[in-house]
């Protein structure tokens, strides 16, 4: 797959953008910057000052659009250094009222997850730079986001924990190897 490069973005490299669509990848954007063509129908949630004061209705469209894999764009209008700290609740449990979240917590999670970034001038998958970091090649084809030690292609899942509307079984084995029975 491959999509076209909005203003200010110039390098896309091996990136396969966005990915099949059954991962639902989203993507974070600068205030005010271009919206990537794979992404200009897609919803956009912006994350400012008056978000930060009060985030419980932006995690809960965030963790929406990630439970369905629906893609996003997250538009970042502050530091996002002011939500990365994770927080500490001092309060005894059984005193807390259960509405009582980390809200930063969850914000940074589904802020980074499963999106592209696409501050700067180039488009980033970072979950397949980390996997390059540990051993996976970089994709050149665009068949996967790397391609393993054997030769085949994977594509890395920064989604919910439950197989997409397709299953990835066979690249979670050669990955992970098997499944324990315990």
């Amino acid at each position: 797959m491959s999509g076209r490069l909005s203003p200010g973005v110039r390098s896309l490299g091996s990136v396969t953008v966005p990915g099949p669509a059954a991962l639902g990848r989203g993507v974070i954007i600068e205030a005010g910057g271009a919206i990537p063509a794979p992404w200009i129908a897609a919803p956009v949630i912006t994350i400012d000052d008056v978000v930060l004061k009060d985030p419980a209705a932006s995690v809960a469209r965030l963790h929406e659009h990630w439970s369905r894999r629906d893609p996003v764009v997250v538009e970042l209008a502050v530091d996002p250094g002011r939500f990365r700290a994770p927080q500490t609740i001092e309060v005894p449990v059984w005193q807390l009222a259960p509405s009582a979240e980390p809200w930063f917590d969850r914000l940074h999670f589904l802020v980074w997850n499963n999106n592209y970034q696409a501050r700067g001038n180039e488009l980033i998958w970072w979950w397949s730079r980390k996997a390059v970091r540990v051993g996976a090649a970089e994709s050149l084809d665009g068949a996967g986001d790397v391609t393993l030690a054997d030769g085949s292609a994977a594509w890395i899942d920064g989604g919910p924990r439950r197989p997409p509307r397709w299953t990835l079984h066979r690249t979670w084995r050669r990955i992970n190897g098997p499944r324990s029975r315990t």
